[in-house]
This record gives C-alpha cells, structure tokens and sequence, in this order.
C-alpha cells in the first residue's frame, strides 16, 4: 500500500498546492499526496502559480478541500502542516501525539502581508527543498521495509 500524505495549511491554495504537487512529481508514483486547508478558498494564490512554474503549469487545476473532506477519503499515513497551528488539529479529531504528524514546516502564509516575488519565489524554493529532503527519507525508510532492515510495528 502507498503511504498517502496530507497536506495542511491555512487556505489551501497556495503552499499545500505546492507541496502535494512536488510529491507528485518528485515522489513518481511512490506516494499518493492530497492537499486541504483549514478554511479552504476557491481559487489558486496566482502569485504562487506564476512564481512556481514549472512546478504548477500552466493550466493546473485544483479543488481547494477542507480538512474534515480530506480525512474522509480515507486512511492517511502521514500529516504534514504549512504554517497552521497544530493545536487547531485538535477540533478535527487529530491530537497532538498521533504518530501521523510526520512534519510541521514553518512557512510563511504568502497572503499574509505582501510578499515580493522573490519573496514567493523563495518560498517556492524552501518548499521544494523540504519535500526533497523528506521525499528522500521517505524511499529510504520504503526501501528499508521491503528489504527486510526494518519491520513495522505489530498492530
């Protein structure tokens, strides 16, 4: 079964966008990513989707998912959150403690203030580099398993 990764932040229209695009494409088919937001907006952050290409092409098309929708698809391996606050997590049945909180990255909310470009495209960047650096622990420790290195906890 494919570790299925969600992604958590604010609004979900600009860093969990970029983030569950950049597992897809840089995990290849390894990981099944879904993006949501705490307070989803109906539309892309558009100076997110024009600082990133080639990450977000043109063309890119996305349905902005609260957390509530997104938890109901299924069963999720690992919680990564941009920017929120964990403690909100709490109202939607998820404590602190559980061990799918793989990750919190302190990125800061583009629509907060007014980013420059290269601001937004800094933000890009750091957001790239995370996902690579956690895509890479990832298939490590995948690989691990299925070698027979490591085992997995009884259930």
């Amino acid at each position: 079964m494919k570790p299925v990764v969600l992604f958590v932040s604010q609004r979900d229209n600009a860093r969990s966008i970029l983030a569950k695009t950049i597992i897809d494409r840089l995990g290849q088919g390894r990981f099944e990513a879904m993006s949501c937001g705490i307070t989803p907006e109906n539309r892309v952050y558009e100076p997110m989707r024009k600082q990133c290409v080639p990450i977000m092409k043109e063309g890119f098309v996305h349905k902005p998912q609260s957390l509530t929708e997104a938890m109901s698809k299924g069963p999720i391996t690992h919680i990564i959150t941009l920017g929120v606050d964990r403690d909100i997590l709490k109202g939607f049945g998820i404590e602190a403690d559980d061990e799918r909180l793989s990750a919190h990255f302190a990125l800061k909310d583009p629509q907060i203030g007014d980013l420059r470009p290269s601001e937004v495209s800094s933000l890009c960047h750091d957001l790239f580099l995370h996902m690579t650096e956690l895509i890479q622990k990832w298939v490590l420790y995948q690989e691990a398993l299925e070698s027979g290195q490591l085992e997995t906890k009884a259930a």
